[in-house]
C-alpha cells in the first residue's frame, strides 16, 4: 500500500474513532461533505439526508455537479432503478458512472441520505477510494442514529418533567392535616405513577367538617387530569351541607364529560357537626368507607352507583361522633394490594389496622399505608392508594 493509501486509510480509522457529538443533520451533512472531500481526495464531497427536518444537503466544494446531483437526488428518492444516468447498485455502491461514486444509507428509521464523491482522476475510483465512501456513509449513518437517541431521551426528559411538575402541583392543591378546635383530620396520596387518578379534600369550618374522597378510573395523567374536574366539582358545592346533595352535585357536573369519556369516578363524603355530635356519610360506588367508634370498627358499604354509570343514588348514613370517635375515607387501591403471593390486603386487614390504629389522624392514615406496605412486601403498587382521615377532638367534645 502507497503513502497516500496509508494516509487515507489512518484517517478513516481516526474518523471512525471520533466521537459524533453533533446534534444537527445539517452540521453532519456540512462536515459530512468535507470529510469525503478530504479522505477520498475527491473535488466534490456531497451528503444528502433526508429526514424530519427536511432534506438538506453538503457540499465541497459548494458547486454541485449536475451530473452528481442528479443522480443522488434519484438515490435519496428511493428510485433504484430506471436512472437517467444508468445507475447500478453493487455491494452497497451506487455506480453512477466511472467518475461518481454514491452510497445510501439509512439511520433510525427517521433518516435517510447519500453520501458521494467525485473522483478528478479520468481513471475512476481505487478500491480503497470506493470503500472510503461506504465507510463514510457509515460513520454518518451511526451520527443519526446517536442524533435520534438524544432527540428521544429530550423528548422523554421532557416528558418526565411535565409530569413531575403536574405531580407537584397536584400534590400542592391537596390540603395538609390539621388539628383545629372540634377536629384533627389528615391524608395521604401515593400514586401508582407520578401523578394520582385518587383525591381527598376538605372544608373545615366552626359549624361543620366537610370531608371527601375519590377514584377515578384507570391511572397515570388522565386520570389526574379527570380528577381536576372532580375536585374543581367539588369546590363548587360549598353551600351543602348533606353528603347526598355534595355527591349529587358532583355527579351532575361531572357527567357529561364522563359521557363522552367512558370514564367512571367513586366518590365518598362525610359530615361531622361538632355542636349536634353527629356524622354522616354517603357513597356513590366508593369503598371502603369505615367508621370507629368506642372499639367498634365497620365499614359502610355504597348506598349509590359510581358516576357515569346509570343507577340509584346515595343515600346518607347518621351516626353519633363524639371524643375519639373516627372515620376513614380510603381508596380501594389499599384494599386490592396483593402480597409476593398474589393475596389481596382485603378489607378485613384494613378493619383490623383501623381497629388497632392509635394517635393523631396523620398517625393513623401513616400506619394504615404502614399496614398495606408490609403485607405487600416486594411486590409493586398496582394502583393509587389514598386514606383520608377524620377523628373528634376529644378536648373539644
Amino acid at each position: 500500500m502507497d503513502t497516500m493509501q496509508t494516509s487515507r486509510l489512518l484517517a478513516v480509522c481516526d474518523l471512525l474513532a471520533e466521537p459524533a457529538t453533533l446534534l444537527e443533520p445539517g452540521e453532519v451533512a456540512r462536515t459530512g461533505a468535507e470529510h469525503i472531500a478530504r479522505l477520498a481526495g475527491t473535488e466534490l464531497g456531497i451528503v444528502i439526508i433526508d429526514g424530519p427536518g427536511g432534506l438538506v444537503t453538503g457540499a465541497y466544494p459548494r458547486a454541485i455537479g449536475r451530473k452528481a446531483s442528479l443522480a443522488l437526488l434519484e438515490v435519496s428518492a428511493g428510485h433504484r432503478a430506471g436512472h437517467v444516468m444508468d445507475a447500478s447498485w453493487l455491494d452497497g455502491a451506487v455506480h453512477t458512472d466511472e467518475g461518481v461514486r454514491a452510497v445510501h444509507f439509512e439511520a433510525a428509521g427517521r433518516f435517510r441520505g447519500v453520501v458521494a464523491a467525485v473522483s478528478p482522476i479520468s481513471g475512476g475510483f481505487t478500491a480503497l477510494e470506493e470503500w472510503l465512501v461506504i465507510v463514510s456513509a457509515r460513520r454518518f449513518a451511526a451520527q443519526l442514529e446517536l442524533i435520534a437517541l438524544h432527540q428521544d431521551r429530550l423528548a422523554e426528559a421532557q416528558i418526565v418533567s411535565d409530569v413531575e411538575s403536574a405531580s407537584e402541583m397536584q400534590r400542592s392543591l391537596l390540603p395538609q392535616a390539621e388539628s383545629s378546635g372540634h377536629v384533627d383530620i389528615a391524608g395521604i396520596v401515593r400514586p401508582a405513577r407520578i401523578v394520582a387518578g385518587d383525591l381527598y379534600d376538605w372544608r373545615v369550618s366552626a359549624q361543620r367538617t366537610i370531608a371527601a374522597i375519590a377514584d377515578v378510573s384507570g391511572k397515570g395523567s388522565a386520570a389526574a387530569m379527570m380528577m381536576g374536574s372532580v375536585r374543581a366539582a367539588f369546590q363548587h358545592t360549598r353551600g351543602s351541607d348533606s353528603p347526598t346533595r355534595i355527591l349529587t352535585e358532583v355527579g351532575s357536573e361531572l357527567w357529561p364529560v364522563l359521557d363522552r369519556t367512558s370514564r367512571i369516578v367513586t366518590m365518598a363524603a362525610a359530615t361531622y357537626r361538632p355542636a349536634e355530635g353527629s356524622l354522616r356519610v354517603a357513597s356513590a360506588g366508593h369503598s371502603p368507607v369505615i367508621v370507629k367508634q368506642a372499639g367498634n370498627t365497620r365499614s359502610i358499604a355504597p348506598t349509590g352507583v359510581p358516576f357515569g354509570v346509570p343507577g340509584p343514588g346515595p343515600e346518607d348514613r347518621s351516626f353519633e361522633f363524639a371524643g375519639e370517635d373516627l372515620v376513614v375515607l380510603a381508596s380501594d387501591g389499599l384494599v386490592e394490594q396483593t402480597s409476593e403471593n398474589g393475596d389481596q390486603f382485603g378489607i378485613d386487614r384494613l378493619l383490623e389496622a383501623v381497629s388497632r390504629s392509635s394517635g393523631s389522624s396523620h398517625e393513623v392514615a401513616r400506619s394504615l399505608i404502614d399496614a398495606v406496605d408490609s403485607h405487600g412486601g416486594p411486590s409493586p403498587q398496582q394502583d393509587d392508594q389514598t386514606v383520608l382521615v377524620l377523628r373528634a377532638n376529644a378536648a373539644a367534645s
